[in-house]
């Protein structure tokens, strides 16, 4: 796996393997921030937020369904951006190939549950999303439409 951050005009990819624990969460939000940052799409664009919000929602799943308590529970996160106009995939995976999700709205929690919303909000901002079972492991899948962000005018 490819541990870098890769700067605008390169290829578009970027791999990590990062561990299932709350802190790994909030650095894969922040790992995405900063790399769609680096690629053109500053924070608080459209395509920044809603891939924050996917890839801190699939990698909850993957930390809270995943890894429980599995050797080498960690999860994998992959972006990519082929081109300027996307659209932007991102792919979580994790070694629990025995717990698939229902991505979208197949999952409809009930008004009192507290959790069970993540991946229709997922299926809400994504273009499409679903889940591929490999080996021992699943990957859970998202892509997103890449809005253009305004070129700033030199002041």
């Amino acid at each position: 796996m490819d541990d870098n951050i890769t700067p605008a005009g390169t290829n578009r990819r970027i791999a990590r393997r990062i561990g299932s624990t709350a802190r790994g969460v909030c650095l894969a939000r922040s790992l995405t921030v900063r790399q769609l940052d680096l690629w053109g799409f500053p924070p608080r664009t459209p395509l920044s937020e809603n891939a924050a919000l996917v890839v801190s929602e699939l990698a909850t799943n993957a930390v809270v369904h995943g890894g429980d308590g599995i050797p080498g529970g960690d999860f994998h996160l992959r972006l990519e951006l082929p081109g300027r106009r996307g659209p932007l995939r991102v792919e979580v995976d994790d070694v629990a190939g025995d717990r698939l999700p229902a991505p979208g709205p197949a999952r409809s929690p009930g008004e009192w549950e507290e959790s069970g919303r993540g991946l229709v909000l997922v299926a809400a901002v994504a273009l499409g999303c679903g889940v591929i079972r490999r080996g021992s492991g699943k990957t859970v899948w998202a892509e997103l439409a890449v809005v253009p962000v305004p070129e700033r005018s030199p002041a």
